[in-house]
């Protein structure tokens, strides 16, 4: 599927600048994250250089930045799309996702602090709310700020920027089951900030490699009914 009607609402007019190929590269990217650039949609240099208000030339670097990232990829023949991750790859993600995150979670639970714990109970009820409303960029936004609370009150500093590494591919996943997940995921959470507050570590890790298996098994899930009707 080419770039279509959505993009016209959701991608802005740039304005030329020196760095105009890195602010291509960095909404085109941030369309992907958040799906509005569903993973294999054929990506057509005119059409984005014309939404975007730019010259080809700009969209046709960015696109080769994109691929070099991993976040699409250019056929000689047919073109370039958004890559769509094979089951290798979302197997090997999710797995040093959950050890990561459970580490962070063993970590963060002999550290935390109450004013930290409050923290994490405020963020918990604006994910609350935005399932409720059905918010998915806000539930994602959540998810995202709770897990990366954690890393940084891990207190180990390379854990922490290894997670930031990965944060735009886990919303690249999450965005498209959060709506699935719902509740399920933020009561998952609640037991988390239990656990911590509890200051029992072994706890808090089982939790949250529960936590990240569930979401892990919910994007195999959907990811093989969209293959099965595509």
């Amino acid at each position: 599927m080419a770039a279509n009607d959505q993009l016209g609402q959701a991608i802005p007019t740039l304005e030329q600048s020196p760095v105009l190929r890195d602010r291509v590269y960095q909404t085109l990217e941030d369309l992907i994250v958040r799906r509005v650039l569903q993973p294999g949609e054929r990506l057509l240099e005119n059409e984005l250089a014309t939404q975007l208000g730019v010259s080809r030339n700009p969209v046709r670097e960015a696109m080769t930045m994109l691929a070099r990232a991993g976040w699409i990829d250019i056929h000689p023949r047919t073109g370039a799309y958004v890559h769509a991750p094979t089951l290798d790859e979302i197997d090997d993600f999710f797995e040093m996702r959950t050890l990561l995150e459970s580490f962070a979670a063993e970590r963060a639970a002999t550290r935390i602090t109450a004013e930290q714990l409050d923290v994490l109970e405020e963020i918990w009820r604006e994910g609350v709310a935005a399932v409720e409303v059905k918010d998915v960029e806000g539930i994602v936004s959540a998810n995202a700020a709770f897990h990366d609370q954690i890393a940084e009150w891990s207190g180990n500093a390379m854990l922490r920027d290894t997670l930031s590494m990965m944060k735009k591919r886990v919303r690249w996943y999450f965005s498209s089951v959060a709506d699935v997940r719902g509740m399920a995921s933020w009561d998952e959470h609640r037991r988390i900030i239990d656990a911590l507050r509890a200051r029992d570590p072994a706890h808090a890790s089982t939790l949250m490699r529960a936590h990240t298996i569930a979401t892990a098994d919910m994007y195999r899930s959907r990811a093989a009914a969209e293959a099965a009707t595509a």
